[in-house]
């Protein structure tokens, strides 16, 4: 079963109803936020999932500290500058992963 089965859906962002999901609806909406995740840039993404689990259990400071070094890889790739002009030009992105 889903890793999630055991969380409240509300309080990690799976739903935002008032009624809690079976188990085909769960499985369903972390589809579709898996969907919306992998519409972002690739490279983006995994320098989140790196700030999320190296500063899951550090005290804030520290947590915080990690999410600003990866925010600033994130930042310098050509996938910032893709993401930012595709915005401007009102078109979607053409991620390289970089």
């Amino acid at each position: 079963r889903l890793l999630l089965e055991h969380l409240d859906e509300r309080r990690v962002g799976v739903l935002s109803s008032g009624d809690p999901l079976d188990g085909d609806e769960l499985l369903e909406a972390a589809r579709a936020l898996a969907d919306r995740i992998l519409r972002h840039s690739p490279h983006t993404v995994t320098r989140i999932l790196s700030a999320v689990t190296r500063g899951l259990n550090l005290p804030i400071a520290e947590g915080l500290a990690i999410e600003a070094e990866q925010f600033a890889i994130a930042a310098r790739s050509s996938d910032t500058l893709e993401g930012l002009s595709a915005w401007i030009d009102r078109r979607p992105p053409v991620y390289a992963g970089g």
